[in-house]
């Protein structure tokens, strides 16, 4: 007789689809505008019958695009509202889109992303139940459901996270298939498959993989029972293959409506878009280990990614799992069945990592298929780990599975709504990983800021200038324009202002204002995200006041600078403040000068004010005159205290205006000792050293209980 599951077994689907869902519903963060605007454009051509108009872009995003665009549709009917799609026609180019969209309506975009993400995390644990135990499926299901970085994806209108969570019940179904020689597994991964390249192409990666896995099946086959190599490779390989290629192409196309009218418009969109994305990088500057880069980053970026966005509790086991695999291997000389399943999870990790690597156009979410991978093979670790320091206690086998668990909900849930915040402590932490890769990709911060804006009586009538505009006026009451508009207040993000994106358009503001203190700023683990500033009057006083004069015409006024605690390869924004006591006629250069300790010229700017804009002779008596500069400090600059200097000087004879301080002693050298600098090498922040002790602890814990081992 059959035992009925008992009630803590069902219970397990639900906990795990709730978990899943809760954090992914609430209080989207959604930075990207522009798969809002082609999914509701998508599901009004496909309603309409005008299916030739329903390819929006070379990924092709069609699997994403359904369910967002009858989530929207479902939400204009019932609302009644007039969409804000429907503001621009719909051939205008999605990336200049800026809104405003209501978050109530971009949460209509995200729930049904988030229910069917959900639902996948709930199949993925199914899969994993048939392919290796309870235990460790539901390890999986909840690492799944609480990755920081799947966490966020999941939370933004965008191709990856659903397309990860395709490929991998893709992946899965293909092992169930391997094992169980079921056709309907078969069919069912390349179903998946088809619907995975349907939302992004680089989940054509799913084809190869489906080859690497009938090819191991295969080669075990033949060791098994020997036979003609041929005809097993006919019915073993290429007629699977051939089964899994043809179902995931008759769901490519069944879904994909231009493909029924104008083939050669949908597939010629993909096409350029495999070519273009491979020999192109992006079009926008990332950040990688402290440069800003418009060119390919290079073969290591996925790893530096990978090693950040992974959480501490999948790292941990990653390498517990690595470990204990190394020595299973050198003790038994054997792989049991369920270790090939890890490995060609493993192979699937790598070798999609492989294949991203290989194009110029590179993102750190580009990494998310892999990640997911990796999170089956940390929860094997996990239940190998708890077993084998359990012993025969299943108790305390099942508390120790239950721990790692608990540390990851822990360490990820207080985090809501900014999951991408946390960054592996391991590796490092935020402050390790804001100098090796782009954070705050997903706007964070910013709705903290409009929050903060909301609670004041007139914010209906202020107007905000913003970086990331859309994603700002999504929850702000007031006015929201361009960052470089006329406004009653400016908010910068690190998504910009880090990577150099349309510097043009704000690099004077921000060199401007970001020396001075911000009215309200966000940061998470000490690492500052957005800030926000009262637009600044011309006649705004310096932060840092003094009273030097220079010649018998000028006065030095004072400074801003946020900080004199600087690393090696930082970029320091400060201002002067200069004043004209009486008429100038003649044409004098500012000079500032970061001496090192022993006095040796590190960096200087000389000339005119205000970047060569504001010679001495257009300064008027009595104007404040602002003179921003920003010091890029070299990566390889030794530790010290370096000294900031300045003053005036004739470029023609190359003397120094005497200059004078508050007490009317003449200054040495006739120069303005602005600020010191203390220069110091990046210090480790004491969570990294803890969480990799206590990592280095589950390791040498593995590594006893499985030497032990008889």
């Amino acid at each position: 007789m059959k035992r009925r599951a008992s009630i803590p077994y069902r219970a397990i689907p639900v906990l795990l689809f709730l978990t899943a869902l809760i954090p992914r519903l609430l209080r989207p963060v959604s930075r990207p505008l522009v798969w809002y605007l082609r999914s509701a454009h998508f599901i009004d051509a496909v309603l309409a019958g005008d299916w030739a108009n329903t390819v929006y872009s070379e990924h092709p995003g069609v699997g994403l695009m359904w369910p967002v665009g009858i989530g929207l549709k479902v939400y204009w009917t019932l609302s009644g509202i007039s969409p804000a799609a429907y503001t621009v026609p719909p051939d205008f180019e999605p990336i200049h889109f800026f809104g405003p969209v209501p978050l109530a309506e971009i949460s209509a975009g995200i729930a049904p992303l988030a229910l069917l993400i959900s639902l996948g995390i709930v199949v993925a644990w199914w899969m994993l139940l048939r392919l290796f135990d309870q235990p460790t499926a539901t390890a999986a299901g909840f690492l799944l459901a609480l990755s920081p970085y799947y966490l966020t994806q999941s939370k933004v209108l965008h191709l990856d996270a659903w397309m990860a969570t395709l490929m991998l019940l893709s992946a899965l179904a293909l092992l169930l298939y391997r094992r169980e020689r079921r056709r309907r597994w078969l069919l069912l991964s390349g179903a998946l498959g088809g619907l995975a390249t349907l939302v992004k192409t680089p989940a054509i990666f799913l084809l190869p993989f489906a080859g690497l896995v009938l090819l191991v099946d295969l080669l075990q086959r033949a060791i098994r029972e020997p036979q003609s190599l041929t005809r097993s490779a006919i019915r073993d390989l290429l007629l699977p293959l051939a089964i899994w290629l043809a179902t995931a192409a008759l769901v490519y196309v069944a879904l994909f409506p231009t493909l029924w009218v104008d083939p050669q418009k949908g597939l010629g969109a993909v096409m350029w878009g495999i070519t273009h994305h491979a020999s192109t990088a992006h079009d926008t500057p990332t950040y990688f280990l402290g440069q800003v880069l418009k060119e390919d980053p290079g073969p290591v970026f996925y790893a530096v990614a990978l090693l950040f966005r992974t959480g501490e509790v999948e790292l941990t086991f990653l390498a517990v799992a690595v470990a204990t695999g190394a020595l299973w291997w050198i003790r038994h000389r054997r792989i049991p069945p369920k270790g090939i399943d890890l490995l060609l999870l493993v192979a699937y990790a790598f070798f999609f990592l492989a294949q991203m690597s290989l194009g110029a156009k590179k993102m750190p979410r580009y990494v998310l298929p892999s990640i997911l991978a990796l999170d089956v093979l940390a929860a094997a670790a996990i239940v190998a780990w708890a077993r084998s320091l359990a012993g025969d206690h299943r108790r305390w086998a099942a508390a120790l599975m239950a721990l790692p668990l608990l540390v990851q909900a822990g360490l990820v849930l207080p985090r809501h709504p900014y999951y991408g915040t946390g960054l592996n402590w391991i590796a490092g932490g935020p402050t390790a990983a804001a100098r090796a890769i782009l954070i705050g990709e997903e706007g964070e911060g910013l709705a903290d800021l409009a929050a903060y804006l909301n609670e004041r009586p007139d914010a209906e009538h202020l107007t905000v200038a913003a970086q990331l505009k859309h994603v700002f006026n999504q929850t702000f009451r007031g006015t929201t324009v361009d960052i470089d508009e006329p406004a009653d207040y400016l908010v910068f993000h690190r998504n910009y202002t880090v990577r150099d994106y349309k510097v043009e358009q704000w690099g004077g503001l921000w060199e401007r204002y970001a020396p001075r203190t911000p009215e309200q700023e966000v940061a998470f683990d000490g690492v500052p995200y957005a800030w926000l500033y009262p637009a600044l009057p011309s006649d705004v006083p310096p932060e840092h006041s003094a009273q030097v004069h220079l010649g018998t015409g000028f006065r030095f006024l004072g400074y801003d600078l946020r900080s004199t605690e600087v690393a090696p390869g930082d970029r320091v924004p400060f201002v002067l403040y200069w004043q004209a006591t009486e008429p100038v006629t003649a044409d004098l250069s500012i000079f500032v000068h970061l001496l090192a300790p022993s006095g040796d010229l590190v960096w200087q700017d000389d000339g005119a004010a205000a970047h060569g804009t504001r010679p001495t002779w257009s300064w008027p008596v009595g104007e404040t005159v602002a003179d921003p500069h920003t010091i890029a400090l070299p990566a390889d600059l030794p530790e010290g205290e370096y000294l900031l200097t300045t003053g005036l000087y004739d470029w023609q004879t190359g003397e120094r205006l005497p200059a004078f301080g508050s007490d009317g002693a003449r200054l040495a050298e006739d120069r303005i000792e602005v600020a010191r600098l203390t220069v110091h090498h990046p210090r480790t922040h004491p969570a990294a050293w803890i969480a990799r002790g206590l990592a280095g602890l589950v390791l040498a814990s593995a590594l006893f209980a499985t030497w032990r081992e008889r």
